[in-house]
């Protein structure tokens, strides 16, 4: 079945971890609401789809939770929202996604994102610290922020595709 989860309301576990998933067919997740959507837990917030898409249509906050996300198939991770207040984003590497869209009001950090079949895309509106390990295929990757730093061995890889790292911020620098 195609099956999916609408998330309309703030959803916070405060000692456990929140984990929000679609365990079989090809539906996604939609982060929605009124208005900007809180999502938090003491250790983490985890989204995942059997082959689904996880997407938004208001903004999204995850306060200090880190935001863990998967798809196992080719379903994409879009949340392009440029008012998303997210302090730490992964992609599992182990099962990846169809492509990554990310957007940030201001500082953000990554772990690792891997996509199967499409860019990577990642805009902070301030700073980005990039931890850990890019994969984008053979697509492009776009990393945008006022300044990128990146704190980890690990490498940005596009196969055929381009590299783009765009700092905006006045004075802004790229350190890797």
């Amino acid at each position: 079945s195609a099956g999916g989860i609408t998330v309309n309301k703030n959803v916070n576990a405060s000692m456990g971890s929140t984990v929000i998933g679609v365990a079989s067919g090809s539906g996604g997740i939609v982060l929605g609401g009124d208005g900007t959507l809180t999502l938090g837990g003491g250790a983490g917030v985890q989204l995942y789809t059997s082959g689904g898409s996880i997407t938004q249509t208001n903004a999204v906050t995850t306060g200090m939770s880190n935001l863990f996300m998967y798809t196992m198939g080719t379903g994409a991770i879009q949340l392009d929202n440029s008012n998303n207040d997210f302090s730490w984003v992964q992609v599992d590497p182990g099962y990846k996604a169809g492509s990554i869209s990310l957007a940030d009001a201001n500082n953000l950090n990554l772990g690792s994102l891997t996509a199967m079949t499409g860019t990577v895309q990642v805009v902070a509106g301030g700073a980005l610290n990039v931890q850990d390990a890019i994969n984008s295929g053979n697509s492009d990757v776009n990393l945008t922020g006022s300044s990128i730093t990146f704190t980890a061995a690990g490498d940005i890889s596009a196969g055929s595709g381009k590299i783009s790292l765009v700092s905006t911020g006045v004075g802004a620098n790229t350190s890797i």
